[in-house]
């Protein structure tokens, strides 16, 4: 990744080297602008006469020194020069330049042609040149490889403007590349579009997310909850990438495409622990049934190997429930009739009950249960998840709790979290013993996760 500090150590053997800078500043073009940005930071240095020599060309092995000042490591590796000059294992390596070989070795910023050879006099070509400003900004090597390194390069905006022609890289040219890449701004790259956690919908794709290890998003949704269902795991962070992608659900699931993933919305964003992402993987599997919820990534990420616990949240409705859906229709209509929660609680309690039978170790889904004719038999996990499913529809909160060997409801009426355990209801005659209750006959295998879903779907509910 970019550091933002760079130590200007003089290098003990001189290195000419030479920049290019952007022409957007009046009276001074891209090249001068370049060629100071990097000699005032000691990058780039004469030689004992001061000269540049800024249009010859340049060796691998004086690449080497340079990128590691550009990554602000030359003072590292003068501290400890003969532990990276062990790192460089090519035998045709002058001794001045072992250590910053041997430091890009260690960092993949540079190969060798071989296990032996490095080629340190061998000019840089354009290509070698993109690749390795390509690493330095992070860019994984997934969408890009060397050939199509200026390619990449172009896109995002570090080749100078005329371009790059030729077997080899000049050294101003190589001046203006380093300065593009060490100033850059995704968010300023012509015919790309950033994704920045905003929740905002871009009227183009977006194109490119680089990580940093930020959390994004278009607010705070964690100060309008319970202060104490935060933790180390339970984080604010966490519960703000999901909050938003909830709260903006419709909005996203407009443009969704047939992955279930909005390229035109700014997903909210964080980059937890395995620990926390993992508790967040259990909480959204509760969190939705007739809407899904996922732990994901945008497919446009540079560096995503970098911070492999990044996540966003997307939202989408299984195609699965396609005829579940067209059956259960008219049921949001038939909700609505209802005044209070508690009753639309208890007819959708009684209608699940009407389709199904309780019978241990059977699954059902909800295409089944809503167009059979007959009632389908399903276990504990089974009535919960279509319950769950029927909440959605008629936009009442709802969770999945889960204890030892069983699986129940909790949804929010009329201002309090009640427990619902519809699979022991439909073995009541009445449907009514453990219908609506403020406390549960069963221990909750999870109550830490349970209290930070029911801030998720309702902030403040728990308070």
């Amino acid at each position: 990744m970019r550091k933002n500090n760079i130590y200007a150590v003089i290098l003990c053997l001189s290195i000419l080297l030479g920049a290019a800078a952007p022409a957007h500043a009046a009276g001074t073009s891209e090249r001068d602008l370049a060629v100071k940005y990097l000699t005032d930071r000691s990058i780039y240095q004469g030689d004992a006469h001061g000269n540049l020599n800024l249009d010859s060309s340049l060796t691998r092995a004086e690449l080497a020194a340079i990128l590691a000042r550009v990554n602000g490591d030359e003072k590292t590796v003068k501290a400890d020069i003969e532990e990276f000059t062990l790192n460089c294992y090519f035998s045709d390596v002058p001794e001045w330049a072992k250590p910053y070989v041997g430091y890009c070795a260690r960092k993949c910023l540079m190969n060798g042609y071989s296990m032996s050879r490095f080629g340190p006099d061998d000019p840089v070509s354009p290509k070698m040149a993109c690749t390795v400003m390509l690493r330095y900004l992070g860019f994984a090597e997934t969408d890009w490889t060397y050939d199509t390194s200026i390619q990449k390069a172009r896109t995002i905006g570090i080749t100078p403007d005329q371009g790059l022609g030729g077997q080899t890289i000049t050294r101003v040219d190589m001046a203006v590349v380093i300065y593009r890449a060490m100033t850059y701004d995704p968010k300023a790259v012509i015919g790309q579009t950033v994704a920045d956690g905003s929740g905002l919908v871009s009227t183009v794709p977006l194109t490119t997310k680089v990580l940093d290890g930020s959390n994004m998003a278009r607010e705070d949704f964690s100060q309008q909850a319970n202060p104490a269902v935060f933790d180390d795991v339970y984080t604010r962070a966490a519960y703000n990438a999901i909050r938003q992608s909830i709260v903006d659900r419709d909005i996203i699931l407009a443009q969704n495409n047939s992955d279930g993933f909005n390229i035109y919305y700014n997903y909210a964003s964080t980059c937890a622990t395995a620990e926390t992402r993992s508790a967040m993987v259990n909480v959204l599997f509760g969190v939705g049934t007739y809407y899904r919820y996922s732990d994901n990534a945008e497919p446009y990420l540079s560096n995503y190997y970098t911070y492999p616990d990044y996540f966003i949240v997307t939202p989408s409705l299984p195609a699965v429930y396609t005829e579940a859906n067209a059956a259960t229709e008219e049921l949001p209509r038939q909700i609505s009739l209802f005044s209070c929660d508690a009753d639309k609680v208890r007819w959708l309690n009684d209608y699940l009950c009407d389709r199904m039978i309780y019978e241990s170790k059977s699954f059902a889904n909800p295409n089944e249960v809503f167009t059979s004719n007959v009632p389908i038999k399903g276990q504990c996990s089974t009535f919960a998840d279509i319950f769950k499913y029927l909440c959605d529809r008629a936009d009442i909160p709802c969770y999945i709790i889960s204890g030892e060997n069983h699986v129940w409801n909790i949804v929010f009426a009329d201002g309090a979290w009640l427990y619902v355990d519809v699979s022991v209801n439909v073995q009541i005659p009445s449907h009514s013993a453990l219908l609506l209750s403020p406390t549960c006959w069963k221990e909750d295998g999870d109550p830490k996760g349970t209290a930070f879903a029911k801030e998720v779907l309702v902030p403040s509910s728990t308070r």
